[in-house]
């Protein structure tokens, strides 16, 4: 009868124990997302695959991209938010197409419309730092309340990062000053210090 007794609360501790382990576990998301290194503008933030230094975020309602010798005006029914930034692959090339603006819950990818050279899409080789301007097209609304305020740049090299580090630079776009017009620059390879 003592045996039946150990047992059966040998297997109610298990069971216990086994719920509690299961309630507690973390989601398989949380297990494999990504180490976000995060800094803010003018820091100098880096990941395993790029290192990246914004120099500048400026929010506009049209933009004037240059296209070889021509310039192109872009309007938009949003802003456009412009990220002068400096990146440097560390190991080999990588593309920003996977780039993220994140306001509160909301993403946003860069826009397609900037001609290239772009930084979204063109890097040298691992060591070779390239400056240019990111641009994301956004609805004027977002830049409203509390999320802008802590905004991120998400510099997602590939699609898939889990496990890897990602570098995130932190702005504040909360009621910013809108400028009337901003000027783009292509990319291009800039001095490493």
């Amino acid at each position: 009868m003592i045996r039946r007794a150990v047992v059966l609360a040998a297997c109610i501790i298990a069971l216990v124990g086994a719920g509690f382990t299961v309630a507690t576990a973390p989601e398989s998301e949380t297990i494999v997302e990504p180490f976000y290194v995060t800094g803010i503008v003018g820091d100098d933030v880096s990941s395993r695959l790029l290192a990246v230094r914004v120099h500048e975020v400026v929010v506009a309602d049209q933009i004037v991209a240059k296209y070889r010798s021509e310039e192109q005006q872009l309007e938009s029914a949003g802003v456009w938010v412009v990220v002068d930034v400096t990146v440097t692959p560390t190991t080999d090339t990588v593309s920003l197409d996977q780039a993220q603006l994140w306001i509160g819950d909301a993403r946003y990818r860069p826009s397609g419309m900037i001609p290239s050279p772009s930084i979204q899409l063109i890097t040298y080789g691992a060591g070779v730092p390239m400056r240019g301007d990111l641009v994301f097209e956004i609805p004027r609304s977002a830049l409203d309340g509390q999320p802008a305020s802590q905004a991120s740049i998400v510099f997602s090299p590939a699609f898939q990062v889990r496990l890897d580090t990602v570098a995130v630079v932190v702005v504040d776009l909360e009621s910013p000053d809108i400028e009337r017009m901003v000027r783009t620059d292509p990319a291009r390879v800039v001095d490493s210090k």
